[in-house]
């Protein structure tokens, strides 16, 4: 055995035996969050290909209707993207990201790409390339949620927590859905996707912190249903209510309603004791310096690093 690979698992030993029950690893909690991903994204196959035949066939409004019927899926799948970067960079980019051209870069691609393509341009001969590179993309992304080394209790908890918060914070701005017009669908999209995966830790929780996230998400889902009871929240027609439509006091309530769910997906990440996923740069500065031991930090992080800067340093060979 590697000597660090051996260091990895003595520590890892010596940190169960000395704090046990402070720290644990919920394996079936996330893979249950990644099945329910990854049935999402082989049926929303079917509807992707329809979009991109509506587009191949030259009907404007048939190609709206397609892309209304496709597009949710994703705003589900996309709570666990940071798992996935760049695959939820070629499926749900927008201009501004990283594009130094804006709409205009070659790199640019996805739904976004598309919406603008059809709702603002009309434009469906340009439109089609990029349908059919999203139909890779989609195929991509099923195996990824497939691949059980992507996905962990950390980035599972900061998906579903930067995206309760994002929703608030930037998208009911109407930074969404601008042209299409289905920024609700999104927001609404978006809350079923945080729920997939954060219920399967309901269990683990005690009373109080499972009441105040199960209300926090009731909440919304009322407040869905009452803003747009013509498309109840359960639809799963991809159709919502459009946004400018929505007043501004339920856009206010929906603000208000999405941090209160964030704030309550916050306290039960610390009851669960689950910590902040290690970022790439720490693991990068670790692999070339020593640590040195602190009270504060976590014994399995410590393990992870070790785990991972030999990993690291292996490629580097």
């Amino acid at each position: 055995m590697h000597k660090s690979y051996l260091c990895f698992f003595v520590l890892a030993v010596a940190c169960i035996a000395a704090a046990p029950g402070a720290y644990a690893i919920r394996e079936s909690q996330v893979q249950e969050g990644m099945d329910y991903m990854h049935q999402l994204c082989e049926d929303s196959k079917a509807p992707v290909a329809t979009l991109t035949e509506a587009i191949r066939n030259g009907s404007l409004p048939a190609a709206k209707n397609a892309y209304t019927a496709a597009r949710s899926y994703y705003e589900q799948i996309e709570v666990l993207a940071y798992s996935f970067p760049d695959t939820d960079a070629d499926i749900d980019a927008r201009p501004y990201a990283g594009f130094a051209k804006g709409e205009q870069d070659s790199e640019y691609r996805g739904f976004h790409k598309i919406e603008y393509l059809i709702f603002r341009n009309e434009d469906l001969e340009t439109a089609l390339g990029f349908a059919e590179t999203l139909e890779a993309s989609v195929n991509t992304l099923c195996v990824e949620l497939t691949e059980t080394d992507r996905f962990s209790q950390e980035l599972t908890w900061k998906g579903a927590i930067s995206l309760a918060i994002e929703v608030p914070a930037k998208k009911i701005s109407s930074e969404e859905e601008t042209w299409s017009d289905l920024s609700m669908m999104i927001f609404r999209e978006n809350l079923k996707g945080i729920w997939g995966v954060i219920s399967p830790f309901l269990d683990d929780m005690n009373t109080s912190i499972r009441a105040d996230v199960q209300s926090a998400y009731d909440e919304l889902v009322k407040e869905f249903n009452e803003i747009c009871p013509q498309y109840p929240f359960n639809t799963s027609s991809g159709q919502a209510c459009l946004y400018s439509t929505i007043s501004i006091s339920d856009r206010r309530s929906l603000v208000s309603d999405y941090y209160s769910l964030a704030n309550a997906l916050l306290a039960a990440k610390s009851f669960l004791n689950i910590s902040d996923p290690v970022e790439e740069s720490e693991i990068i500065a670790t692999a070339s310096t020593t640590p040195s031991p602190s009270p504060t930090s976590s014994c399995v992080e410590e393990a992870w690093l070790i785990e991972h800067d030999v990993d690291l340093l292996h490629e580097r060979q």
